[in-house]
């Protein structure tokens, strides 16, 4: 378990909870953070095309053309993690941001970007249900440690979850909205504590 949790724009709820001892919302760089804690990029609204080198797609939420205090905010916090060996989760919006970070350009805009759930081939081992509700998706890229592929009805797979070698895991589906017992949440709980090792 970690010691502490510092979420970005998201106040605690049961999933960030069960992460660690102590979890709060951070606004400012947690300068007193340790690698026995957490930082956690959590979902909201588009981040801006322009973090990958890209201009937006009409359906995307972001048009201006520079970043918004939020995603420079990530782009901080991410730094200030990796420089200090902090483990991330990224979720939804923070999968995204991560990917960007990394040089992936988004899929700007899914077909049929539909709600519900959709089952997930974790690490090729077990299959997780996961919610879906998505219109921006991180393509296959072998840059980063692709662990879930997803299909849309379409036929366009993209990245469900990937990690990176400074102990980084992203996931596009919520844990958070699941209930934390749930074989998603606890894959990606038990994923992180393993970065504590």
């Amino acid at each position: 378990m970690f010691n502490r949790v510092f979420v970005e724009s998201e106040g605690p709820n049961e999933f960030y909870k069960s992460l660690g001892k102590e979890v709060g919302r951070v606004q400012d760089l947690p300068e007193g953070a340790t690698p026995n804690d957490l930082i956690i990029l959590s979902g909201g609204i588009d981040i801006n095309p322009a973090l990958y080198g890209e201009k937006p797609h009409p359906r995307t939420q972001v048009q201006s053309p520079t970043l918004s205090r939020r995603d420079q905010f990530c782009v901080d916090l991410w730094k200030f993690a990796i420089s200090r060996g902090i483990p991330v989760l990224g979720i939804c919006r923070g999968h995204q941001h991560i990917a960007a970070m990394r040089g992936i350009k988004l899929i700007q805009d899914l077909p049929q970007s539909d709600h519900g759930r959709r089952k997930i081939l974790l690490e090729g081992k077990f299959w997780a249900s996961a919610p879906k509700c998505h219109h921006q998706a991180v393509p296959i890229d072998h840059r980063i440690n692709i662990l879930g592929v997803t299909t849309t009805h379409s036929g366009l797979s993209f990245v469900e979850a990937f990690e990176t070698e400074q102990k980084v895991l992203a996931v596009q589906g919520h844990p958070e909205w699941c209930d934390v017992n749930e074989e998603y949440p606890s894959w990606v709980r038990n994923k992180l504590w393993s970065y504590l090792k």
